[in-house]
């Protein structure tokens, strides 16, 4: 099967990046040698930013970089002010001329990858994110924007190792957390995928294996299931109420309670009648968000789909619009020995723009 371990939710990248911009490396910027000498619209920008008048920041800075398109600091500040307006196209462009000027700046280029990020350019964000590692390994936030570069390539395994490399640098990271549990959950479903029972002729080398590889898929499910709890545990209330009910549901697939089977210990499998389809809401057709929500539920004995684990998300709420979808799947429950039965079972919802 086919996993689409691409996408993000894009309010976890906004969110970081909000984090980023009120974070300790911006003030870093005013150190830099070579800095043009401050000029009034500059400074005044840089005081509403810090303030948060975000748009008479812009307006000061806009001015002030027409006066002295040479001034990285004020390129700098305007693309922050421009972020934090969710004007990222603008913010990019200003974020590149920051570089281009002042390239030994790192927080410069992570801010512009995080830009990039945003606008879909995601082989350039890396390449930023590349960047400003090199200038200064211990940039948090460029780790993590290059760990979301790889978990949309499917390179679920480097996503994870830079998920881990923020979190050394920066603890209290909240995303981080969110990234690294995504990363080991489409190794989990990787796993699980890989680790299919090998059926009843097997050999004793082929049932090793198996139990092998259903060993490391729950272990990587067990770590995904503790990076979720830090992430939520470091998270405000209102932002996580999707990720609260995916831990929840993490923990019982992780109990693996002993009621719920697998398709191949059942005697006829759980048969689907209807399954709506999720609309397409209108912030990701504006977006142009196409891809696949990957989840794995249980369809009870009750004739109700429960515990739905999101293993792959879309943004602009097309993953609440697919659980919403596959809670209203009638179906006949699976049976063994005649009766009705709970079994696990993997759904995928596709969203294309035509």
């Amino acid at each position: 099967m086919n996993f689409a371990f691409t996408r993000i939710v894009r309010s976890v990248l906004i969110s970081a990046f909000l984090i980023f911009l009120s974070g300790s490396s911006i003030e870093v910027f005013a150190q830099q040698p070579g800095t043009a000498a401050p000029t009034t619209d500059r400074q005044r920008g840089i005081d509403f930013f810090r303030r948060g008048e975000i748009k008479s920041a812009i307006q000061a800075l806009t001015i002030s970089t027409k006066q002295n398109k040479a001034d990285g600091e004020a390129w700098y500040y305007l693309g922050l002010a421009l972020a934090r307006n969710n004007q990222y196209d603008k913010a990019g462009k200003a974020f590149e001329a920051s570089t281009k000027l002042q390239p030994e700046f790192g927080p410069g280029h992570t801010a512009y990858s995080y830009a990039l990020l945003l606008t879909g350019k995601t082989e350039a964000a890396g390449k930023e994110a590349r960047r400003a590692i090199e200038l200064d390994d211990r940039l948090a936030e460029a780790h993590y924007v290059l760990g979301v570069v790889y978990l949309r390539d499917g390179r679920l395994a480097d996503a994870e190792l830079e998920a881990g490399r923020a979190i050394r640098f920066n603890p209290s990271f909240p995303k981080a957390f969110l990234l690294k549990s995504q990363a080991l959950l489409g190794l989990y479903a990787r796993s699980s995928v890989a680790g299919a029972y090998p059926g009843e002729n097997a050999t004793e080398e082929q049932l090793e294996k198996w139990r092998e590889e259903r060993a490391q898929a729950r272990e990587f499910l067990k770590q995904a299931t503790a990076a979720m709890e830090s992430f939520v545990s470091r998270s405000p209330s209102e932002q996580t109420e999707i990720w609260r009910e995916q831990l929840a549901t993490m923990r019982v697939h992780l109990d693996g309670t002993s009621d719920i089977l697998r398709s191949a210990d059942v005697t006829t499998r759980a048969k689907v009648l209807k399954k709506p389809e999720p609309s397409y809401t209108e912030e990701a057709r504006n977006a142009g968000v196409e891809g696949t929500v990957v989840m794995r539920a249980v369809f009870g004995s009750d004739g109700k789909v429960k515990h739905i684990l999101v293993l792959t998300s879309l943004p602009y709420g097309l993953t609440e619009a697919a659980v919403a979808a596959s809670r209203r799947i009638k179906f006949i429950p699976a049976t063994k020995d005649g009766k009705p039965v709970s079994m696990w079972m993997q759904l995928e919802y596709n969203f294309n723009l035509y």
